[in-house]
């Protein structure tokens, strides 16, 4: 079972953080978080925050791959190449 309170401290962190966060900040941060939470973590921040469980999970993911190679360049791309809307001009 999940703990209100806690969700509840999520939400409120999640809500004065979250206009300040791009997509690389806010899946690393809502995964460390669910680290936090420990056992349903990803759940909880999930229901907390309304992301996606997989968006957190992308984000566990990468925060184990900076905990390998604590030397590693963080790209300038927030997304992979090719992602997003494509321009009006390749459309027409």
């Amino acid at each position: 079972m999940q703990d209100a309170t806690a969700i509840d401290k999520i939400e409120s962190k999640y809500r004065s953080l979250a206009p300040m966060m791009d997509e690389r900040l806010r899946r690393c941060w809502a995964a460390t978080e669910a680290q936090a939470y420990g056992w349903g973590g990803v759940r909880a921040v999930s229901s907390a925050t309304g992301l996606s469980p997989n968006t957190i999970r992308k984000g566990l993911a990468e925060l184990s791959g900076r905990e390998v190679d604590t030397e590693a360049a963080l790209g300038s791309r927030l997304r992979r190449v090719g992602g997003g809307r494509k321009r009006r001009a390749d459309t027409t």
